[in-house]
């Protein structure tokens, strides 16, 4: 299938339509000063069954693009590039179903923000906004482009604030230009500033791109550590996990766990940890009970605390192996002197109670029945075979004797002639023991 390249200039969006109908598969498709009075694409801009990988218009007056305007493109279209036109606001379902597009550039338009979802469930790789007046970016705009999204273009645009919360979503993001002259950037250490995102990021922005307020750029790297991501996850035995997310690791050498109940005669927990650590163990609980858990960054090592310090412990035990008891008065000094600290509460799961309940047994008729019911039915069923085995041989052989007797009559006289002898046998043998039972008493009576 060869590969059609239709350039249309200095013209009118009808004639482009008509001269889409007369094709079905064109490559790229590029428009270049349309007429001034075109200001909107509408849904029937494309026609229906034809297929156009790569879409460019520029210098145009187009105002508005209806939700449907590509959607007969949504198996085809790779790259939308719509530049240097009047674009004012981007309608939320303008880019619903494009399954294969991976570039949009919308430079030199208009558009004053970036609303939520604006891009979901696109394959969209990179993104070109330069040169519009966006002033606020929706924390979902980049929702569902988590893990396609790598470049990112919004300089020479008027931002207010740096969209930390929607690009820290970004986990594939390479690349982000963000020139600001106009309206630059208040640069500080202070805790989730933008400063402090770009110079973790320095692979994905560099600190040189932005304008700071006054030319008042902070030091290469910030030294106020600053814990963001604090967490608690609770298990089913009162045990939790505690895990937290650190910037600027480079001036702490040890981190410091502490956590009690919030019942004010409760003593305070302590643990030393490693800087690098990210998470801890806390096993030592008691169930249905409200807990404060803090996390600190000391800038001395922990056989290094301070004197005052030190001395209110008490000869607490501070072996970085060990869990420490403190007084609250104490942990209320570690944090106030503690560079950087982020606390969080949470309760323990209440303890389930048991109850051990007696079954009684119920005399019941039923049971007997149906233990002793197999018994019964096998028994009845063996002597009702047992019965029909018998009277079924009993039948055979007299049959079998009657139809002996028709056929052979002698053999029915003799049949006949050895059962009354038989009988004579019986009577006689009878007579003759009672004659001997009655010589026998008598020889006895004689003696």
């Amino acid at each position: 299938m060869p590969c059609i390249f239709l350039d249309c200039q200095d013209t009118i969006l009808k004639d482009v339509k008509n001269a889409l109908k007369l094709m079905s598969h064109i490559h790229s498709l590029s428009i270049y000063d349309l007429d001034d009075n075109e200001e909107s694409l509408g849904p029937h801009f494309i026609p229906q069954g034809v297929c156009i990988k790569h879409i460019h218009m520029s210098r145009t007056s187009i105002r508005d693009i209806a939700d449907d305007t590509f959607m007969p493109l949504r198996k085809c279209l790779e790259t939308l590039s719509i530049v240097s036109s009047k674009i004012k606001f981007m309608p939320q379902k303008v880019f619903s179903g494009l399954l294969k597009l991976i570039s949009v550039d919308l430079t030199f338009n208009y558009i004053e923000d970036i609303p939520s979802y604006n891009f979901y469930g696109l394959p969209l790789m990179k993104l070109n906004m330069k040169g519009n007046m966006i002033r606020d970016i929706s924390e979902s705009a980049f929702s569902s482009l988590e893990l396609s999204l790598s470049e990112i273009d919004l300089s020479e645009n008027n931002l207010t604030t740096f969209p930390i919360a929607a690009l820290a979503k970004l986990r594939h993001l390479r690349s982000l230009s963000l020139c600001i002259s106009d309206n630059p950037l208040i640069c500080n250490c202070e805790r989730d500033n933008t400063w402090v995102w770009i110079q973790d990021h320095p692979k994905i922005i560099k600190s040189k791109a932005v304008t700071c307020v006054h030319n008042e750029y902070p030091k290469e790297k910030c030294d106020v550590p600053i814990i963001s991501q604090l967490s608690v996850d609770k298990h089913k035995d009162n045990s939790v996990s505690v895990s937290w997310f650190i910037r600027n690791r480079t001036a702490i050498k040890a981190l410091q766990i502490i956590y009690y109940s919030e019942d004010i005669q409760s003593d305070v927990k302590s643990k030393y940890l490693e800087k690098t650590e990210v998470s801890f163990h806390i096993s030592d609980l008691t169930p249905n009970v409200n807990y404060v858990v803090c996390v600190i960054t000391l800038h001395d090592e922990p056989p290094l605390l301070d004197f005052e310090i030190k001395s209110e412990l008490n000869g607490t035990n501070v072996d970085t192996n060990l869990t420490a008891r403190l007084t609250q008065d104490v942990a209320e000094a570690i944090l106030m002197r503690s560079p950087s600290s982020e606390c969080l509460s949470f309760n323990t799961f209440r303890k389930p109670i048991s109850i051990r309940t007696k079954t009684r047994k119920v005399f019941d008729i039923t049971l007997i029945l149906n233990r002793r019911m197999g018994l019964i039915v096998g028994c009845s069923l063996g002597c009702i075979v047992f019965f029909i085995m018998v009277s079924i041989l009993l039948y055979t052989k007299i049959k079998e004797r009657k139809r002996i007797a028709k056929s052979d009559p002698n053999w029915s006289e003799m049949n006949d002639f050895h059962s009354i002898h038989s009988k004579e046998d019986i009577i006689q043998d009878s007579t003759t023991a009672s004659t001997d039972n009655i010589l026998l008493g008598m020889g006895k009576n004689k003696k």
